[in-house]
C-alpha cells in the first residue's frame, strides 16, 4: 500500500485530540477516513486496481 504523508503548518502531533472541534481535525478525519476506505474497499469491477494499491 502507498502512503502520502501530509504537513500541516501550525498543526502538532495528536493536535486533533487537543482540538477535536477543529477544521484541521475535521480534515485529518476526512483523510483518514478515505484512506480507510480505498483500503479496505474491493475493487469496482474484475480487473480494476485500487487507488494507490498495486
Amino acid at each position: 500500500m502507498r502512503v502520502r504523508p501530509h504537513v500541516h503548518p501550525g498543526g502538532i502531533h495528536a493536535g486533533e485530540l487537543l482540538a477535536p472541534d477543529a477544521e484541521l481535525t475535521r480534515r485529518i478525519t476526512g483523510y483518514r477516513a478515505n484512506a480507510l476506505d480505498r483500503a479496505l474497499s474491493p475493487p469496482s469491477a474484475p480487473g480494476a486496481t485500487r487507488r494507490g494499491v498495486a
